[in-house]
């Protein structure tokens, strides 16, 4: 799992005022050091539009969750929560995503950011074959 809780960390107030079995955290630990995305979108509760945020630690949970919304949610958008080894800086980076590339027969993605930068992660550290590289969604 990308995520650790703990019971000292729950927020019992906010967890009690969920309607859907939801439980709220004061904090999450992030387990693996690896990229993260965050989906933002405007969710209709009948006529009041709320902002929600949603954290994914898993490509492929993103895009079913981008796949198949609920209703109430509109206006996504997705950044990408970079470690600092990915960014090349010393800490955790959040740009918004306008592509992602993934390379067929391997792991390795390309990150085309919203400022024209891109970013490459590979699980086994070799470079991409930009030949072999496939766009796997735009946003």
């Amino acid at each position: 799992m990308f995520f650790t809780t703990y019971p000292h960390a729950e927020n019992k107030f906010l967890s009690s005022l969920s309607t859907e079995n939801e439980r709220s955290w004061n904090w999450v630990e992030f387990s693996i050091n690896t990229p993260m995305y965050l989906a933002s979108a405007d969710y209709d509760d009948d006529g009041l539009i709320l902002g929600r945020t949603f954290i994914f630690g898993n490509l492929r949970d993103l895009l079913g969750f981008l796949e198949n919304p609920r209703s109430e949610y509109a206006n996504f958008v997705v950044s990408l929560l970079s470690p600092s080894y990915l960014n090349g800086t010393s800490s955790y980076q959040l740009d918004v995503l306008k592509e992602i590339w993934i390379e067929s027969g391997s792991d390795s993605q390309l990150f085309v950011l919203g400022d024209g930068n891109n970013l490459s992660h590979s699980s086994d550290g070799k470079k991409l074959n930009k030949k072999r590289m496939q766009k796997l969604i735009s946003f």
